[in-house]
């Protein structure tokens, strides 16, 4: 089934939004690639790199776009996309084992910081004025040490006098404004980490994991899809719990349980899975709320309900997925399925 089109959010957001929107489009590009819709993936990589410079992209994106870039013969343009990456990433060991597999040679050439330019402006500007107030005092020296012309050089040196010094008051108030703008974006930096710890620290079922966690969740995931790809159903049930136990929050959460919850089907049909079904269905994260399967789980949803009896509540959620899933398959098995319960 084709995913669906990811929201791009707003501008102004928290560290938290933006990286719960990076692997949001990360999980997109994916999906995009399983169903091996290479370039749109590319699209979908190349603006998570474009909308959020000013934070550090996960080294799993970097590789994915990178080995992508690969793949649709694009060499100079990932070699190019390398040698404007951070150190930490461009000199990764499993960036670094990339370049050599692909013998991909990077230029040495780093990209300074915004902050780092910013210093080294203030500091021309502190070099400029040294340079101003050394030229003032030699002119004076100048003027002292050559009695016999100040007579008639002494107009058009104090013109000069003027002039350098009026240019160094302009570069004193120049290197004052680059210091105090360097002050004021250490200051809201220090807040914006100090409202973003806040916030991290009070959020529960929606806050990031810790890398390792994250990783380790997303391998099990892996591991589970491709055993349930090869239908060894008991192995991919056990990674895909494992997965989902982990962490039942990252952008690979909603695959695991859904592939467990078709791995539970197949393995045993009797099984009851509509505590897994329940789950999906009540889970509050935005990964599961935006989940290309959720119109396939509230379908299962549906069919129970049916099972029991409860027509009413089977109706409103048929009646769901034809107005809300107009493209996809599930739309014509819920129109028939309403068209059964009407007659």
């Amino acid at each position: 089934m084709i995913g669906k089109k990811v929201s791009q959010g707003t501008v102004n957001k928290s560290v938290l939004d933006q990286y719960k929107e990076i692997y949001s489009m990360y999980h997109h590009a994916t999906r995009l690639i399983k169903e091996d819709n290479l370039d749109s993936a590319e699209l979908i990589l190349q603006e998570i790199f474009n909308a959020h410079k000013d934070l550090q992209v996960p080294i799993e994106i970097y590789k994915t776009y990178i080995l992508l870039l690969l793949t649709n013969k694009k060499e100079k343009q990932a070699r190019l996309f390398l040698s404007n990456a951070p150190d930490e990433i461009k000199y990764a060991g499993e960036i670094l084992q990339i370049q050599q597999k692909y013998q991909l040679v990077v230029s040495e050439k780093v990209q300074k910081q915004r902050n780092y330019m910013s210093k080294k402006m203030m500091y021309s500007l502190i070099s400029i004025l040294i340079l101003c107030m050394i030229g003032i005092g030699l002119k004076k020296i100048d003027i002292l040490n050559r009695p016999e012309k100040a007579s008639k050089d002494v107009n058009v040196l104090k013109a000069q006098i003027k002039d350098l010094e009026d240019k160094n008051k302009t570069m004193e108030m120049q290197v004052n404004e680059a210091n105090k703008k360097l002050t004021e974006a250490s200051a809201s930096k220090q807040t914006d980490q100090q409202e973003n710890q806040s916030e991290l620290e009070t959020s529960k079922t929606n806050s990031l994991k810790p890398d390792t966690v994250v990783k380790e969740s997303v391998e099990s995931y892996e591991k589970g899809f491709k055993h349930f790809q090869n239908k060894n159903y008991k192995q991919a049930i056990e990674q895909l719990k494992l997965s989902y136990t982990l962490d039942s929050t990252n952008y690979s959460s909603d695959d695991a349980l859904y592939y467990l919850i078709l791995s539970e089907q197949r393995m045993n049909k009797k099984t009851n899975v509509r505590p897994y079904i329940t789950e999906f269905v009540n889970q509050k994260n935005e990964f599961f709320k935006k989940s290309p399967y959720y119109d396939d789980v509230i379908l299962m949803q549906a069919r129970w309900f049916i099972t029991d009896g409860k027509n009413k509540e089977a109706e409103k959620l048929l009646t769901e997925i034809v107005s809300k899933y107009k493209k996809e398959w599930t739309a014509n098995t819920a129109a028939r399925l309403l068209k059964s319960l009407n007659k």
